[in-house]
Parts: structure tokens; sequence; C-alpha cells
């Protein structure tokens, strides 16, 4: 115990030194106590970016809507039912979507020929027409600068995609369709219009199919006339012959008439004499 007195005098004796000192001065001191002292907080990383959002959910038949000029575009995806595969594949996929659709001048535009083939469709080449306009992918313009090779659609067909500077056109080998506006572009859905409607060589590169033709009305036989009827009916070979030698008689009475009336008027000369 005696040992612990003198350390605590001293440390008390100078610590009564600095504040005396301190005073004089004029300054003031604190006295810390290690004992209590906080602890110091472990060094901390910043926070790490925050993740990115999922994308929004894009109606691809509502960009369609807004944009005004797809009425006939969007009828006919209406009738063919593809709407909910072209929705799975904007918005349940990671490849995304790229739709090319034609205005309604182009579909007024069209030739009669491919006319007259659209209204004669099968509910099955319908479907492929409008998955033909489908790419299951996601291309911004800038990438079809650097495509090489046909585009796969949604169907079994194939079209290629061509740039040439900021001009790029599509060509399924009967039509060759620039794209005229970019509708809606944010990955993972593009939608471009162009100013033909794609036309498949599979389907329509066939010939037209012709209408069967209406059976013609056959008409009742005209009934025969009879002699009453004041038509004189055909003369056969035997009347023919008949008329002639009755004709040939009445030449010769004739004739015999003449004769003897000449020698009657030679001989009443002859007698006055």
């Amino acid at each position: 115990m005696e040992s612990l007195k003198m350390p605590l005098f001293s440390g008390i004796a100078l610590v009564i030194l600095l504040v005396i000192s301190a005073q004089a001065q004029g300054k003031d001191i604190n006295i810390v106590y290690l004992a209590t002292a906080p602890a110091s907080t472990p060094f901390s990383s910043p926070p790490g970016p925050a993740p990115a959002p999922a994308p929004h959910y894009v109606n691809v038949s509502n960009v369609l809507e807004q944009a005004g000029q797809f009425k006939t575009f969007l009828t006919l995806i209406a009738g063919t039912q593809v709407e909910t595969q072209l929705q799975t594949q904007a918005n349940n996929t990671q490849q995304g979507l790229t739709l090319f659709a034609p205005s309604d001048s182009a579909f007024s535009s069209l030739r009669p020929q491919y006319k007259a083939m659209l209204r004669v469709l099968t509910d099955e080449q319908k479907t492929t027409l409008v998955e033909y306009h489908a790419v299951p992918m996601f291309y911004s313009l800038g990438q079809f600068q650097s495509l090489s090779g046909p585009l796969s659609t949604m169907g079994s067909y194939k079209f290629n995609v061509s740039a040439f500077g900021a001009q790029v056109n599509v060509s399924t080998g009967l039509v060759n369709a620039p794209l005229t506006s970019s509708i809606f572009s944010q990955a993972p859905v593009a939608v471009y219009q162009v100013n033909k409607v794609l036309l498949p060589e599979e389907i329509f590169g066939l010939p037209i199919p012709t209408p069967a033709p209406s059976p013609t009305p056959v008409s009742a036989p005209a009934p025969a006339l009879s002699p009453s009827d004041g038509l004189q009916s055909p003369l056969s070979s035997s009347d023919h012959t008949n008329a002639a030698a009755h004709t040939w008689h009445l030449n010769a009475k004739g004739l015999v008439i003449q004769s003897g009336l000449a020698m009657f008027g030679f001989l009443f000369l002859l007698l006055n004499q």
C-alpha cells in the first residue's frame, strides 16, 4: 500500500503543476480519462451502386395504336392471335423483340395480285405473315450497320437487312422495304416503320389462286314446230323430183300450143292468096 501512495501523490502533484502553469499562461487544459475514451469506429467501405431497375413492361399493340397509322396491321395481329407471342417475346425473354410494322398506306399500295392473294390466305398463312415481320432479338439502328447474313423471323422464314449509311433496307426477295422511322427503341423492344408489307416468297411467290367458275345454266330445248304453225317443212328429194317433172310437162304443153297456132296462121295466109 505504501508503494502505491508515492506514484499517486507524484501524479497528483504533476497535474496540479500543469493546471497552475496553464492558468498562468491564460490557457485551458482538458484532462482525458483514457479509461472512458470511446473506442474508434472501424473503417467501412463506401456503398456500391444501386442495382439497375428492371425494364418496364412494353405493350407492343399500345405502341402501334399510339402511333396511329397501323390499323390494318393491328387488325391482322388480332385476327391471328399472335399478340400473345409478341408480348411474351418482348417482355419475358432476354433476347427481346424487333418488329417491322407496315403502315396502312403500305397495305393500300400493294399490287392488285398481292391484294387478291391477301384476301384468300388461310389462317395459318396469315399467322406466318405476321410472324414474318418480327425478329426474336432486339436490334438498335446502330446494330444494323454491322449485320451480316439473313435474319431469322419468329416463323420459319428469313429476310436480309442491309444498311447504307443511315438508310436501312429490308429485302424479302419480292419487295425491298426501307425503314422510314423508329417508333419505339428501348431495350429489349424495338418497333420500326416500313413503307411496304414484307411478303415472303414462300407464300406470295405462289400462283394466284383463281376462284372456281360458276356453273352455267342449261337452257331448255326449243319446242318442235308443227305444220299448223304456218311454217313449211323442207322438201324431200322426191318432192323436188315431182316438182321438176310437173314444170317440164307445163313447158311441153305450151310449146305444142304455140306450134299449132303458127301452122294455123300459115294455112290462113295460103287460102287468102
